[in-house]
């Protein structure tokens, strides 16, 4: 039969879960204005659209994002600039998520309102 003995030099080196470093915890979305400032910071680094091979590394500590967030926003910048679009680099998911509007027509709406309950 195998027993563990708990001793106080095992509880020494294993640190409670207050004590253990907790990384920062990260935004889950970029608000549109913090694109923005990421999409600007890379454009001032970049040189002739292209950027160095640290930059977007640098970004993304810079802001406390992922670096495949920060990629995702200058792929879709290069790719509006290629395409002579104006670069808009908010966010995909407005429209797509959320209660979904309902349209009504005028009709039912004035025969709901002036049926009395």
């Amino acid at each position: 039969m195998n027993v563990l003995v708990l001793t106080e030099h095992a509880a020494v080196e294993n640190p409670t879960v207050e004590e253990q470093v907790q990384r920062p915890h990260r935004r889950k979305e970029m608000s549109e204005h913090l694109r923005k400032q990421v999409y600007q910071a890379l454009l001032a680094k970049s040189n002739n659209e292209k950027l160095g091979k640290n930059d977007t590394a640098a970004v993304a500590e810079q802001f406390g994002l992922n670096i495949r967030s920060v990629q995702r926003v200058w792929r879709r910048g290069k790719i509006q600039l290629a395409n002579s679009v104006p670069v808009v680099v908010s966010s995909l998911k407005k429209g797509r998520v959320g209660r979904k509007h309902i349209p009504v027509d005028a009709l039912a709406s004035s025969f709901v309102s002036s049926k009395p309950l």
